[in-house]
């Protein structure tokens, strides 16, 4: 092999050597930007999941709620017709 060809090769597994380099560099850069997107995004993610109420949760609280004022409205009625009670029965 002449002297020209051996550079002629050199240079070229040279080029590409830098070549494959730079892509693989590039490729390391793009997945850090997508790995700290995606890293954001499921940040975001939890805090809507954690602040979230699920409707279904949200309407057994209220009906829970309801249902113990009713039984409050109940109970003072109960109280309220036996103080009247009482209070006919001491006036009579």
């Amino acid at each position: 092999m002449s002297g020209e060809f051996q550079w002629l090769i050199g240079i070229s597994v040279t080029v590409m050597i830098a070549a494959a380099a730079s892509i693989i560099a590039g490729f390391k850069s793009v997945y850090t930007k997508i790995s700290a997107s995606t890293a954001l995004l499921h940040e975001r993610i939890e805090t809507v999941r954690n602040s979230y109420v699920r409707t279904d949760h949200m309407d057994r609280e209220i009906s829970h709620i309801d249902k113990k004022l009713d039984e409050m409205r109940s109970d003072s009625q109960r109280r309220h017709d036996e103080l009247l009670q009482r209070i006919s029965t001491l006036l009579k």
